[in-house]
């Protein structure tokens, strides 16, 4: 696969497990954002990494 098909089979899905559950469990969007913010924070650091 190339890295846009990864991308475009994988997003809804990540979508989805961050900002469903957070919502059911009573959260506001801006739960949401944190976890958005910790995952781009996370995506940063392991492409340093790599």
């Amino acid at each position: 696969m190339t890295p846009l098909e990864i991308h475009n089979a994988a997003v809804g899905e990540i979508v989805e497990q961050i900002v469903r559950p957070t919502l059911q469990a009573g959260g506001q969007m801006s739960d949401v954002m944190v976890l958005l913010e910790s995952v781009v924070v996370g995506v940063v650091l392991a492409a340093i990494r790599h």
